[in-house]
């Protein structure tokens, strides 16, 4: 801001070089004009003396108790405690091998107090309800969900699964009829007796093995020959027909199996 007024320096007579006349006259009244100008905007803006005295005229820090004090210009004060004191400087952990129960954080603050924490109240404990379906149980700290027997329903199911056991039961059944029918063929080729096949009491192998032992004794018996067990017998038309005296007339094959 400059200044409004620039001084006359007024001189007495008989000097005649500061006259009282318009412009000096005016001059100082201009610059009267712009300083009442600016006295009216000063008392628009300034803060009244009600507002000052509860203005803040200083603020101290005690660094030892972290306690802040404002004193305002009426003479009153007002503390504000950050408890920074209390700051955690250190901090560590301590236990008991003989009692796992004792687990504990030792804290050290700022001004030399100690708080010891329990860890386990930072374990929340949690109940556990039954339902329907689950059984729950706690033991030693381990929590455990058994599946109730028989409480598996239809709506726990995948939307898809009974559809899934519905076919593969049926690929199942269609497997076993599939396999009763083929151990039935079996059996009518191997024996007969089935009623499935035409003839097949006299087209099996059972009736061919018959058949050729049948063919086999009386190849025998031709010669005569006849197989009792697993003894070759030699009998009087064997000895009459080739002339040979056969002492001891039954032959063992011992390693024939009948």
């Amino acid at each position: 801001m400059q200044k409004a007024h620039q001084n006359i320096n007024w001189e007495n007579l008989p000097s005649t070089n500061t006259p009282l006349n318009q412009t000096n006259l005016n001059s100082m009244d201009q610059a009267i004009d712009t300083i009442d100008d600016r006295v009216v905007a000063f008392d628009t803006s300034k803060a009244n003396q009600t507002d000052m005295l509860v203005a803040v005229k200083d603020v101290r820090l005690n660094s030892s108790t972290g306690v802040i004090t404002i004193e305002f210009f009426n003479g009153t004060t007002r503390t504000i405690d950050t408890a920074m004191e209390k700051i955690a400087v250190n901090f560590r952990y301590e236990s008991n091998p003989q009692s796992p129960n004792y687990q504990k954080l030792i804290i050290t603050h700022e001004d030399g107090t100690v708080e010891y924490v329990d860890l386990r109240t930072l374990i929340s404990d949690y109940d556990f309800a039954d339902t329907a379906t689950i059984h729950p149980s706690v033991t030693n700290g381990t929590a455990k969900f058994d599946v109730i027997d028989g409480s598996i329903t239809e709506s726990k199911l995948q939307p898809n699964f009974l559809a899934d056991v519905r076919v593969e039961a049926a690929r199942a059944q269609a497997a076993s009829s599939a396999s009763s029918d083929s151990a039935l063929l079996s059996q009518s080729w191997a024996e007969g007796g089935t009623d499935i096949r035409p003839g097949e009491d006299s087209q099996n192998s059972k009736y061919y093995a018959e058949q050729a032992q049948n063919t086999v004794a009386q190849l025998l018996a031709a010669f005569g020959l006849s197989v009792v067990g697993a003894r070759l017998i030699f009998g009087a038309v064997f000895e009459e027909s080739y002339g040979i005296a056969v002492s001891n007339t039954t032959l063992v094959f011992s390693e024939i199996t009948p």
